[in-house]
């Protein structure tokens, strides 16, 4: 199943004939098990070897290597184009860790987050294990080098999935990634009857996060007033409201971690004044609603559309009926509209409309 993130790079990049870049030289660690690919390496070559201008943007004494640098070309198709302009470039930030992980590794404030969609990770050949680097945020616009703007991102592209949806996906991901034989035999027809109900399986997920002592001592809001000190340093990760809203609902901390990841977005585009453009991860089920989207996306990077083949898209499936109750769907709703800023519930409600 195609992911929102990797076809629209593939759609753009087939439909444009430009290079797209990616953050990410060597898979993500926990990604690499789910690709099949045990090596894990793409071999790209960073932007900047195209560009040997952008070194000079790189702070003194960190040219040869250190805590900056750029993104790595990256294709799936023979031709392309370097852009003379904006680079369509991979990143999909933090803040989403796999379950079990604490409050700690997914909550983000403003400036981590934003650094982190410039985080660029890649493989150490020297230390033999996972590296990163961050680009530089300030003195360059785009690769031509206009050196009347200041900043490195030109727009953003927030893409975004129905949350019901995402979170059962996210589920199958878990199961990839920790190699659940039944998960991985799921199309052996052979052994059908041996399956388990995926439903009933993502019930006893939820239920297993949503119960675990350990993760939920971390969550839980000590409240105390300003007379007293406690004894134990209290946990502020969540307001007291929020966390009360939590217990109401499955899988309550990947609904967290979707919800903090969007208004992050939604903040960062705000605070920087990026220009952006939303695109929905169902609109793809369309051929139609495809080329309308690739289009516009093309027009927001300054691209011209040079083809009329659309590659097919084998995903935009929705998870619903029988992974959540009525009343699942209600007290979902009520807490992402509570969690989430104006903006993004502005761009999330319509998920909710018919549930009203």
């Amino acid at each position: 199943e195609n992911t929102v993130t990797t076809f629209t790079m593939e759609i753009l990049g087939k439909l444009t004939g430009m290079a797209m870049a990616t953050n990410y030289e060597r898979f993500h660690p926990y990604l690499e098990k789910s690709s099949g690919n045990s090596n894990g390496l793409n071999n790209l070559r960073p932007i900047s070897t195209d560009f040997p201008d952008l070194l000079n943007k790189i702070p003194k004494g960190q040219q040869g290597g250190g805590e900056y640098g750029y993104p790595f070309w990256t294709s799936s198709y023979p031709e392309t184009t370097v852009p003379s302009t904006n680079i369509l470039t991979f990143s999909h930030c933090d803040g989403f860790c796999l379950y079990p992980c604490e409050p700690s590794q997914y909550l983000h404030t403003p400036s981590s987050f934003e650094e982190s969609c410039r985080t660029v990770t890649f493989y150490n050949q020297t230390k033999k294990n996972y590296d990163s680097y961050v680009t530089p945020r300030n003195n360059l616009n785009d690769v031509s080098l206009d050196s009347s703007n200041s900043n490195t991102i030109g727009g953003i592209i927030h893409l975004i999935r129905d949350p019901l949806s995402n979170i059962v996906s996210r589920y199958h991901e878990y199961l990839a990634v920790n190699e659940v034989e039944w998960w991985l035999q799921r199309d052996n027809k052979v052994n059908t009857n041996q399956l388990h109900d995926q439903r009933e399986s993502f019930h006893e997920w939820c239920n297993d996060m949503d119960t675990n002592s350990t993760l939920n001592a971390f969550e839980q809001h000590q409240h105390h007033t300003y007379a007293t000190t406690p004894k134990t340093a209290s946990t502020h990760f969540f307001s007291f409201e929020l966390e009360q809203k939590m217990k109401s609902i499955p899988c309550h901390s990947e609904f967290v971690k979707y919800v903090a990841w969007h208004n992050h977005v939604v903040e960062m585009i705000w605070s920087r004044g990026y220009n952006s453009i939303e695109v929905y991860f169902e609109h793809y089920a369309s051929e139609e609603k495809r080329i309308e989207e690739a289009q516009r996306m093309a027009g927001f990077l300054g691209y011209d559309v040079k083809s009329t083949i659309m590659p097919v898209f084998a995903g935009g499936k929705l998870y619903r009926e029988g992974y959540y109750s009525e009343d699942d769907v209600k007290a979902l709703m009520e807490f992402i509209q509570f969690m989430s800023f104006d903006k993004t519930w502005e761009l999330l409600k319509h998920y909710f409309v018919e549930e009203r």
